[in-house]
């Protein structure tokens, strides 16, 4: 599972338990376990293996919401209002 505050965000396993994964707030998460929010106005990507990473225009996105099995990402920007992030920027 993830949570998180402004402040940290974490995810949660059985071995390990609760692990934070960097400041900011945890919003989705997906079947591989990579994990999308944000962090003051930036959005982030999370994965083990590269740690937490901005996405998107670091001027532009604000929130990233959820993020699919195939690593897409929705979130929301200032215009246009909404954003997905596909890898490729």
């Amino acid at each position: 599972g993830i949570f998180g505050t402004q402040n940290s965000a974490y995810i949660w396993d059985d071995v390990d338990g609760m692990v934070s994964i960097g400041d900011g707030s945890a919003q989705g998460i997906n079947e591989s376990g990579t994990v999308v929010g944000h962090s003051g106005s930036s959005a982030f990507i999370w994965d083990v293996g590269t740690g937490m990473r901005v996405i998107g225009d670091e001027t532009d996105m604000v929130f990233a919401h959820a993020i699919n099995d195939i690593g897409q990402v929705i979130g929301i920007n200032v215009t246009p209002p909404e954003y997905i992030y596909d890898g490729i920027d």
